[in-house]
């Protein structure tokens, strides 16, 4: 029996499921396959760019984790916001469910990501043996360990396992594409899609 990947998502992913990509609901799709889940932080966020409607849709499918009240994530987040301030509590919160719900319980899991300042950040993380030395020694992790893609990665996954048609892939091509999406995509990623 596969083992079934978590997905844990910040808000870049989310609202570019629900304003940029039309031609599927992506949130949806991603829900039929694989259980979906993001921070506290995160949630509200979202609340606080759409409509109250379309919020609850979509977290319909998506667990939310409040690590609030938990020492280690609260010294994790504390230690990573003056690491890393110019990133938002939203991506960083999200990274920590990723990292402290399961990647700590060894359970696979993957970080879903379009914020470019996050994933330097991982990167640093990854490299940086003061922090992820420290961790590794915590709970007993490994570099491999600590998965992330973002939206067009679980696109091009969800098109490899035969869950998206490539008249599905062209409408996302299309929507990512127009003049109106704020989403930023290259010539490279839509190749990508196009070809996975």
């Amino acid at each position: 029996m596969a083992t079934i990947t978590q997905k844990v998502l910040d808000n870049t992913v989310i609202s570019a499921g629900i304003k940029e990509i039309k031609a599927i609901n992506l949130i949806q799709e991603c829900a039929k396959h694989y259980p979906l889940s993001t921070a506290k932080e995160v949630y509200e966020e979202t609340k606080s760019g759409f409509k109250k409607e379309i919020v609850e849709e979509c977290y319909k499918l998506i667990q939310i984790k409040d690590l609030s009240n938990n020492q280690d994530y609260n010294s994790k987040m504390s230690f990573l916001q003056k690491r890393f301030p110019q990133l938002h509590k939203g991506e960083l919160s999200s990274f920590l469910v990723a990292w402290l719900c399961y990647s700590k319980n060894k359970t696979k899991c993957i970080y879903i990501t379009d914020d470019n300042g996050m994933k330097k950040a991982i990167k640093k993380i990854k490299e940086d043996n003061n922090i992820f030395g420290e961790w590794k020694k915590l709970f007993g992790l490994h570099e491999s360990e600590l998965d992330y893609t973002g939206t067009i990665g679980v696109i091009c996954h969800l098109k490899q396992k035969g869950l998206l048609t490539q008249e599905q892939i062209e409408g996302i091509v299309k929507d990512l594409t127009s003049p109106n999406s704020t989403f930023r995509i290259g010539q490279e990623q839509i190749k990508l899609l196009r070809g996975a």
